[in-house]
């Protein structure tokens, strides 16, 4: 944070969109004619950091108020005239004695309207400015109003826009996750199993079936077969890493997809997985419920999704016929 009003431009500047930019250059060009003030810049304002921050200025005289300028937002006169002071004045060294950064900059005449958002709330300003007493009409001063209201509007597209993208977003997200668990769904194992198998790198996958969980629903009800089901995604997504693919496929189905994985590694996670359903109940709305899984395993590297998937289910089938509470993983 710096309060020198002469600092180097931060490089860390509010970012903004192409299209304010391209509006906020032409108008402050357009109040800079109509006015023939030396400076006509565009604010912002952090509340939280007390700064506000130039991000677009148009200078055609010994002034200049550079982009990206930071002041301590105390020491602006923009906040002296948002709490009630004069919003134009052509002497300012008379009008805001106890300003520094307008010292500094050897402003004379300063002007300045608030740009406000949908909510209300002040965004920044429109400014004016020059090092010499410049008188300014009435009509300058409605056409600067006209200019920053032309600016809200911008922002609240602007506003509206990232709204609508990161709805998008979210509603894209949704499309991949199974709502019961919060795991990735069919959808996303689809995606990813080939994104997996298209590198050099080895890859594993794992399925997963709950034993018996169509009885578990029947004797127990279908809130505590849920509970199962949620409790087994988390204990498998525990045994996986943060870039894994662990996803529901439907019913009781689970699988994991772990790249850079080789079949031995795989087969322990496996073991580890299963070693821990069948060591710890359940808990659900009807009471504790133990849980065993059948597990299938096929690694390899370089073959097709469909392959790769159906070694899996044929090594999970194995796991079943073998007993169930079990892992299989065929060389």
């Amino acid at each position: 944070m710096t309060s020198d009003p002469r600092a180097v431009p931060d490089p860390s500047i509010a970012s903004a969109s192409g299209e304010l930019e391209e509006l906020a250059r032409r108008l402050l060009d357009l109040l800079g004619r109509i006015t023939g003030l030396e400076s006509t810049y565009l604010t912002s304002i952090d509340w939280e950091g007390d700064l506000q921050q130039v991000l677009y200025a148009r200078n055609v005289g010994t002034l200049d108020i550079p982009e990206g300028l930071q002041v301590e937002w105390s020491d602006t006169l923009c906040r002296r005239a948002l709490e009630g002071g004069p919003a134009c004045t052509t002497d300012v060294a008379t009008t805001y004695p106890e300003s520094a950064a307008a010292r500094e900059l050897g402003l004379s005449t300063y002007v300045t309207v608030p740009v406000r958002g949908p909510d209300g709330e002040v965004f920044g300003t429109v400014c004016g400015a020059d090092s010499r007493p410049v008188e300014l009409s009435d009509d300058a001063q409605a056409v600067m109003e006209a200019l920053a209201e032309m600016v809200a509007l911008q922002l609240a597209n602007d506003a509206a826009r990232r709204e609508l993208v990161a709805a998008n977003d979210a509603l894209s997200d949704l499309a991949y996750l199974d709502g019961l668990t919060g795991l990735g769904n069919r959808r996303a194992f689809d995606r990813d199993l080939p994104r997996a198998c298209a590198g050099d790198a080895a890859i594993a996958l794992v399925a997963v079936d709950i034993d018996h969980f169509k009885q578990i629903n029947d004797t127990l009800g279908h809130a505590a077969g849920d509970e199962v089901l949620r409790a087994v995604g988390r204990r498998l997504v525990a045994h996986c890493r943060a870039g894994d693919t662990v996803a529901r496929l439907g019913g009781d189905e689970f699988v994991a997809v772990l790249a850079d994985t080789d079949l031995g590694t795989a087969a322990a996670v496996a073991e580890r997985l299963r070693a821990d359903v069948s060591g710890s109940p359940i808990v659900t709305v009807a009471g504790p419920v133990d849980v065993t899984l059948s597990v299938g395993v096929a690694g390899g590297t370089g073959e097709a999704a469909a392959s790769l998937l159906r070694r899996a289910d044929e090594a999970l089938y194995a796991a079943k016929s073998a007993g169930r509470d079990a892992v299989h993983a065929p060389a």
